[in-house]
């Protein structure tokens, strides 16, 4: 233990940290020194160190403005007020048994209960060690109305329950209208209830339901306050077993058996599966009390989001966390958070409200009406997501697929309601589910492709689900084709070539239901090549867009009408000459010569 060196109480101003302890120059559980030079010594049964020198702290646990965020749409918490005793409520009735001593302790100790409320922001919170009376001038009455000064008319109520059970303590809930309404009445587990939950040991649980407004979710919050480790139970044979879980440990293991059993009647008639349990349990992580409810069903929010390393008291300079929160499987799966805020444990005990022992400038000095230190238990923050289930659809429409068919015109098909179908929801919220549909083309003229028709299904509160349906038109129909007239042509008088050469062959057309087909020649002689004798076939085909197809073929022939031409050979003359035999005379073939011709086909 780091000592001052002084064996004096109360000195002002104290050395550390260094310009004096105050509200705003805080020593939090968790800063840390290092250098430090001193005597080492034992006393009042402890090893301290005695610096010889000054010491400084580094900050490595600040205190924060705000708890971490938790998510969610509804925000609950759980805060212990410190025994919140308001004397008579009228302004007199000091010392309270248990609470502030003066009016001036109940203001102060006021004003930092209502900085660490309006910082928590809660729709919902649960309250412990607040006074068990009752009336419009109780301590809960109050704290709301001083609540509502600071935050605005009407932000919070509260549960109004008046005395419940014996002890002069009791657990509360206060809630803000505006995001929650309780439904049906609230309920308490007694020793009437069940035997086993001891209420002159253990105070009261309180069970209320609230509806998230602008929902149909509903969650039951109990809160709860277990008995003490330090209070004695020795008379109901519960003593302190020395196995670390304190006295009346059996007590609490014992409540908390009952309150599992309890909420599985939903005590409430909330119909809803959504249970969130919060408190002071005066029980750790792995104590009976914590067991209980976890083999119960029930799901540790705190270890869940914050480890085994949370806490939210230290007691013996050990911290660990007897502020809880635990939740139905249902409600556990809509949890967006769960952090513990750390104003008050890790904060000097000479900050609180009291003004007992303490000089008159450290009443002045140590306090500030802010939310640090305004209890010995850090609140608990638990962030629920309490949306409605959308609807659900029941029935969609199949996808349809249709055809253009043979000798349409349109480039989509007409495709009634009847035989789109219908679409059929459900929903949790009260009243009729509305399904609108969109993206149905005009008349129902479906274009070539596919197009999605979107179903939206709203309930009464707002929540939508959205369901699709497509539709695939497929064009199928083929383009028409129309080929230029067949031509029949001479080659002509005087042609040398073994054809003819048509520039006026023409070219095919074609017309279809979608825009963008195409025409081409894919067999023949294109205009301005030589047309051979005889018979060519051109052929044209046509293709759309969707790959369609069609043909058509145009005959180009060619009649070979041009004479050949014909060359004799020379005239000859040849004489009998004298002494001939015969009257006539020999003439060879190669003087007679050939006759040759030439044509246009060879």
């Amino acid at each position: 233990m780091l000592d001052d060196g002084n064996n004096q109480q109360n000195i002002d101003p104290t050395l550390y940290p260094t310009g004096g302890l105050s509200a705003p120059n805080t020593l939090r559980s968790g800063y840390t020194t290092t250098g430090v030079t001193g005597v080492f010594d034992y006393r009042f049964n402890t090893y301290r160190l005695q610096p010889v020198g000054p010491v400084s702290f580094t900050a490595a646990n600040p205190r924060t403005t705000a708890p971490d965020p938790v998510g969610g749409n509804t925000r609950v918490a759980s805060f212990n007020v410190l025994n919140y005793f308001n004397g008579d409520g009228l302004g007199g009735g000091f010392p309270t048994s248990r609470g502030a001593t003066t009016r001036t302790e109940f203001d102060r100790q006021t004003a930092k209960e209502v900085s660490a409320l309006i910082a928590l922001a809660p729709d919902i919170a649960g309250l412990m060690e607040i006074e068990n009376d009752a009336g419009p001038n109780s301590a809960l009455a109050q704290l709301v109305a001083f609540l509502n000064n600071s935050a605005g008319p009407g932000t919070y109520a509260y549960v109004d329950t008046g005395v419940i059970g014996t002890d002069e303590i009791k657990v509360a809930l206060i809630y803000k209208p505006a995001a929650v309404t309780p439904v049906g009445a609230w309920q308490i587990i007694t020793s009437g209830t069940d035997p086993r939950f001891i209420d002159t040991r253990n105070r009261p649980s309180l069970a209320q339901t609230f509806l998230r407004n602008g929902t149909a979710e509903k969650v039951t919050v109990v809160v709860n306050h277990l008995k003490s480790k330090g209070s004695s139970c020795d008379d109901i044979g519960d003593p302190d077993m020395n196995d670390g879980q304190g006295n009346c440990n059996r007590t609490r293991s014992q409540a908390a058996a009952a309150i599992v059993d309890w909420l599985a009647t939903d005590p409430t008639g909330s119909g809803s599966p959504n249970f969130l349990l919060i408190g002071d349990m005066n029980s750790y992580t792995f104590e009976d009390p914590i067991t209980t409810f976890t083999n119960g069903g029930l799901l540790n929010l705190v270890r869940e989001f914050d480890g085994l390393t949370a806490y939210s008291y230290v007691f013996g300079s050990e911290s660990g966390y007897l502020d809880h929160a635990l939740a139905s499987p249902r409600l556990a799966a809509n949890v967006g958070g769960v952090t513990h805020w750390h104003i008050n444990a890790d904060e000097p005990v000479a900050l609180d409200y009291n003004t007992e022992f303490k000089t008159t400038n450290q009443i002045t000095t140590f306090y500030a009406p802010t939310a640090y230190r305004s209890s010995d238990h850090d609140p608990v923050v638990i962030g629920l997501d309490l949306r409605t289930a959308p609807p659900t659809f029941t029935s969609t429409p199949s996808d349809v697929t249709v055809f253009t068919g043979a000798g349409a015109t349109a480039c989509g098909v007409f495709v009634s309601d009847a035989a789109l179908g219908t679409a059929v929801a459900t929903s949790g919220a009260p009243g009729a589910v509305t399904i609108t549909r969109a993206g149905v083309p005009s008349g129902n003229l479906f274009p070539v492709g596919r197009t999605t028709i979107t179903y939206t299904a709203t309930d009464t509160l707002g929540a939508a689900a959205t369901a699709t349906e497509t539709v695939t038109v497929v064009d199928n129909t083929p383009p028409e084709i129309t080929a230029p007239p067949s031509i029949t042509r001479g080659t002509g008088p005087g042609s040398t070539l073994p054809g003819l050469v048509i520039s006026d062959l023409g070219f095919a057309t074609a017309s279809d239901n979608c825009s963008g087909v195409i025409v081409s020649l894919i067999s023949g002689l294109p205009v301005g090549s030589l047309i051979p004798i005889g018979t060519t076939t051109n052929t044209f085909r046509a293709i759309d867009a969707s790959g369609n197809t069609a043909t058509a073929a145009q005959t180009v022939t060619v009649i070979d009408d041009t004479a050949p031409v014909l060359t004799v050979p020379a005239n000859v003359t040849v004489y009998t000459g004298a002494g001939a035999a015969v009257c006539g005379a020999f003439i060879d073939t190669a003087t007679l010569g050939e006759a040759t011709a030439v044509d246009n086909s060879g």
